[in-house]
Parts: structure tokens; C-alpha cells; sequence
């Protein structure tokens, strides 16, 4: 049935494998013979033991449009089909067509770092990245780095050499990359008080994954995440976390409430064991929950490598889906600390599952399932406490109580609720391009700032819907 499908190469194959999401465009196919196009096929493969060697299902073939909110754009015929919702009025439906990949980028230099920048009171809206729809598509290998040359991810707001920066109080929605990005050179800034929501890679993506910088300049250093609102993110690319953090020092995700996601909450860390310059960081207080719900094999609070004096502690995770620990310091997870954590109605509380996980002291933590691994080596795990039959502590209760957004954050979470993007597919399930092809969505605004990523808009009249061309 595939070989028959029309605009061929336009169509995807999407696989889900543990932590993977893999997305590759089909070459060619016959009968029931299909060839990957490449290089996405020969970087897929590059992982042994965890390679794309399956299909969870495909997307981008006008053949499957057979939902309501469902869409499919023909690129040779320049025409977007769209199967309406019910109660949706096409002839007066107002779009947005996404054609910019980067809304902005500042930069300083290795030399001069741009300073004292804030942000605030703004949206960032509707850009693309187009990428995964090339042969190269998306060969995923972890937090949306991927195999071969393909780096990461674009990050569609970014930030290079910069020092105090102020991100406080803006809206990142419908992303077609990943959120904010704070890259190389990064010190001493904070993102504070911000609602993130229908992205289509990370939350936020900071650092990078480069060990040992020749020049420490290069290092990020200092970087505050705190009482920031993540959800529904990881909507394209399903591997990936509400905030990730490659290699950092000195940093700080504190108060954050981060939910609804196919994969992990926080991600610190890179390496597999290169600790790198990764020291004293802190992940606490944050409330974490409805994650994991597509991928395997990640957690509410994940880490990588060695870093000397990171302390984990006072986080309430809750009902995470899969697999594996809800707190998991995973390959040469070193000499940190995890204590006074609230763990609830997951599969496992704790999972250290290799010896190269040393000198970690993991202690009065509270959970309700007494499941957990336990094969680092050196490492202090007692005393934490099982909770049978709904008796929290007092203890407990005061960390639940305590972890989320302070008060005066807590409005931007109604963000959120402003009328969803017009023909988006909120199930990240659906048979659609999402942000490898193109956006629709309300130009929704309510006296905000907004930058969006379109040069364009018209209004529509029926089913058909032609592109715009720019």
C-alpha cells in the first residue's frame, strides 16, 4: 500500500525505540519493499544494539488523512489539505504559515560577551525547521543530538556569548526546534517566570556537549532556570526533555513545573563518564509529572558523568508512565548528593544500574513503590523511606507542598489556556509533518508582544488550502 502512495519521498517513517525517536523520509519503495532515503538510513544505524531496524508508524501521506485536526501539505502541487474539526468555519478561519527557522539570535563573541540583555513580556511564535524533511530527516540520538554530522536540533530563539542575560515573563509556543537555547559562552543569566508550551523538540536546551573547551570562556557557567511553566513539548521529536542541560557548571533549575511530555523532565548532563567541567549544580524544588508517556528508559530527574557537588533534592515527581527511574543518575553519575525527594505513582523510585555510578549518597527520600536498582558502586542509600497506604510524612507533605512556581509566577500557567493553533493535532500520534513540514495556528494576539515566523497570512475558504509562497 505504501508504494502506492502519491508524493512518495515526501512521506516519513517515524520509530520509537527506548529513548529514540527516530524519523527518516522514505527513498523509494515496490511492492512491499521500501528504501530509506539517505544519509538519515546510514545515521540511523550508527547506534549499535539501538538502531532503526522498525516502523511505529508513518506520517505525511495524503492517503492518511483520515482524522478530524489532521493535515497534509503537497509540496509539487503547493496546496495544504486540512480535515476540519467539528464546529470549525474554514471560510473564516484565520492561518498562520511558519517560513523562518531562527525568530532570533543574539550573539556575542568569544572576546566580547553581549551583556546585561533582558527580555521580557514577549512571544515567540511560529517558526519551523526543516531539516528532518530532507534525506538527512532526523536520526536521533539523544536529546535531540543526532547521529553523524547532524549536531542537534535548531534552536528557533538562541543565545551565544552572553552574560546576564534576563529571559522573564515571555511565552515560547509552537516552535517548530527546540525552545530557548543558551549556547556556548553562556554566564550568569537567568530564565525566570516564562510559559513554554507546543514545542516540538527540548523546552529549553542549554550548554552544549563539548567536555573540555579549549578556551574556558567557551564554558556555560551560572545559568538560573527557575519558576518556568513546560508542557506539551517534545511534540515532533518525542526523545527529548522539558529542560535539557549538556555540559554546565554552577547552575541552578529551581521551582519549575514541567509536565505532559513524551520523555523526561530535566536532563543535566553529557558523556557517558567525561564529567568534563560539570560541577555544583542544583536541581530542586520543581514539580514533575505526566512524563514518560511515549519513550522508555528516562526519569522526572536524569543525569550524566561526574560533577562534583551537584545536590538533587526537594522535588515532588509523580505519575510517570514508563520506564525507568523517576530519579536516575544514569553512566558515571559521580559524587552528587539526591536527597529529600517525594517520588509517587511510578514504576521505579531509583535507578542506578551500573558501577560506573560511584560516590553518590542518595538519602531520605520518600516513594510509595519500593522498586528501585541498586548497582552503583560506593555509593550511600540509606536511609529513605517507603510510604504504604497514602500516609505521607509530614516531611513529605512539605516537600509536595513546597516544589513548583512561587505565587507570583503561578499566572502565566493560564497562558496556556489561549485558544489552541487552528489544525494542529495535540496527540503526538497523529499522521502529520508537525514542524518538519509547516504550522497553522490563530494569530492570537491579546495586547502581547508577539515575534512570529511567518511573512505572511490569508485568510482560507475551503479545504483546499493553498500555500503561501514567499
Amino acid at each position: 500500500a505504501v508504494a502506492a502512495y502519491g508524493n512518495l519521498q515526501e512521506v516519513e517513517l517515524v520509530y520509537l525505540r527506548e529513548w529514540k525517536s527516530y524519523r527518516c523520509p522514505i527513498g523509494s519503495a515496490s511492492g512491499t519493499n521500501i528504501i530509506v532515503a539517505t544519509p538519515c538510513w546510514t545515521n540511523a544505524q550508527a547506534h549499535t544494539g539501538w538502531t532503526m531496524d522498525g516502523v511505529s508508524w508513518i506520517e505525511n501521506a495524503y492517503e492518511l488523512l483520515d482524522a478530524e485536526g489532521e493535515w497534509y501539505l503537497d509540496d509539487p502541487q503547493d496546496f495544504l489539505y486540512y480535515k476540519p474539526r467539528a464546529g470549525e468555519n474554514m471560510a473564516s478561519a484565520r492561518v498562520t504559515a511558519p517560513v523562518l527557522e531562527v525568530l532570533l539570535d543574539a550573539r556575542g563573541t568569544l572576546a566580547t560577551s553581549l551583556r546585561y540583555l533582558t527580555l521580557r513580556g514577549l512571544t515567540f511564535a511560529h517558526a519551523t525547521w526543516m531539516k528532518p524533511s530532507s534525506n538527512r530527516g532526523y536520526p536521533d540520538m539523544q536529546g535531540t543530538y543526532q547521529w553523524g554530522t547532524e549536531g542537534k536540533a535548531l534552536s528557533n530563539v538562541q543565545f551565544w556569548y552572553v552574560d546576564s542575560l534576563v529571559l522573564e515573563r515571555n511565552v515560547f509556543r509552537a516552535l517548530g526546534g527546540n525552545g530557548p537555547a543558551l549556547e556556548a559562552g553562556s554566564r550568569n543569566s537567568r530564565i525566570s517566570c516564562n510559559a513554554l508550551f507546543d514545542i516540538s523538540g527540548n523546552g529549553m536546551h542549554i550548554g552544549n556537549i563539548t567536555a573540555n573547551p579549549a578556551d574556558a570562556r567557551d564554558q556555560n557557567i551560572g545559568i538560573t532556570i527557575e519558576n518556568n511553566y513546560i508542557t506539551q513539548v517534545g511534540q515532533e521529536y518525542h526523545g527529548c526533555a522539558g529542560i535539557f542541560l549538556g555540559y554546565v557548571a554552577q547552575s541552578r533549575i529551581l521551582g519549575n513545573e514541567i509536565h505532559n511530555l513524551p520523555h523526561m523532565g530535566v536532563s543535566l548532563g553529557w558523556g557517558w563518564g567525561a564529567g568534563g567541567y560539570m560541577r555544583n549544580n542544583e536541581v530542586a524544588y520543581n514539580l514533575i509529572y505526566d512524563h514518560m508517556k511515549m519513550m522508555y528508559d528516562g526519569g522526572g530527574v536524569y543525569t550524566l558523568s561526574p560533577q562534583q557537588g551537584t545536590h538533587v533534592h526537594h522535588n515532588y515527581i509523580h505519575d510517570q508512565i514508563h520506564e525507568l527511574g523517576a530519579l536516575y543518575p544514569d553512566e558515571g553519575s559521580s559524587f552528587m548528593r539526591w536527597d529529600s525527594n517525594v517520588v509517587q505513582n511510578v514504576v521505579r523510585w531509583l535507578h542506578m544500574w551500573t558501577g560506573t555510578i560511584q560516590y553518590d549518597t542518595v538519602v531520605n527520600n520518600y516513594y510509595n513503590n519500593n522498586v528501585a536498582t541498586l548497582n552503583g558502586a560506593n555509593c550511600i542509600v540509606t536511609p529513605n523511606v517507603l510510604v504504604t497506604a497514602g500516609n505521607w510524612p509530614a516531611a513529605a507533605q512539605g516537600i509536595m507542598a513546597g516544589s513548583g512556581m512561587v505565587a507570583g509566577c503561578q499566572d502565566v500557567k493560564t497562558w496556556v489556556n489561549l485558544p489552541l493553533p487552528t489544525g494542529i493535532s495535540q496527540d503526538g500520534r497523529r499522521r502529520r509533518p508537525g514542524a518538519a513540514r509547516m504550522r497553522l495556528a490563530v494569530d492570537l494576539n491579546q495586547g502581547r508582544v508577539f515575534c512570529i515566523g511567518s511573512r505572511g497570512r490569508r485568510d482560507v475558504g475551503g479545504r483546499k488550502i493553498p500555500e503561501s509562497k514567499h
